[in-house]
């Protein structure tokens, strides 16, 4: 018994697919529709929350910094290289060491401490309530006292322009000054 052959089909131009990549210009890309606009979008929410100390907005940065973002940064906080500085406390109430990731500039035997969330912070408090505390800048271990809050527009034309550029763009209002010296026990 002979099998029947199936016929082959014909295919016709119009049925090739063209496996030509799509070239679209990067910013129509998915990748920045799908993961970078969001990201733009939330960027300039938080600066505008800042900049109009909207308290919830404000609360929920800081209770994700305190409980996500800090515990990460101090591994790094107050190593060589690394931007954040690392503020060693004892807290005012319970009496227990503390360690927070801080911004510094240093300048001779002053330091400045910008204060983006106010100067009700936890850290700050517990600073001013002992007038004494340690910090640590890249490597370096300082015992700083002498700490006195004070407005932006007094310190604004001695900040680092990345510095400045952050006061300003956050609007932030105070920072904390205090006399550093180097610990040489460290």
């Amino acid at each position: 018994m002979m099998r029947r052959r199936q016929a082959e089909p014909v295919l016709s131009s119009a049925a090739v697919v063209e496996t030509t990549p799509v070239h679209r210009p990067w910013w129509k890309h998915p990748v920045m529709l799908w993961g970078v606009v969001p990201l733009l979008i939330a960027r300039v929410g938080m600066i505008a929350a800042f900049r109009r100390k909207w308290p919830p907005a404000v609360r929920a940065v800081k209770t994700f910094n305190r409980n996500v973002l800090n515990p990460q940064m101090l591994r790094m906080a107050g190593k060589p290289g690394w931007y954040a500085a690392r503020v060693e406390t004892t807290g005012r109430r319970s009496g227990e060491d503390r360690a927070t990731p801080v911004v510094v500039e240093v300048e001779g035997e002053e330091m400045l401490i910008p204060l983006p969330y106010g100067t009700d912070v936890d850290w700050c408090q517990n600073v001013l309530a002992s007038g004494h505390a340690a910090v640590i800048d890249h490597g370096t271990r300082y015992l700083v006292s002498q700490p006195e809050i004070i407005s932006f527009q007094q310190v604004a034309e001695r900040l680092s322009p990345r510095l400045r550029s952050a006061g300003r763009i956050y609007h932030i209002d105070y920072f904390l000054r205090l006399h550093a010296v180097k610990d040489e026990a460290a």
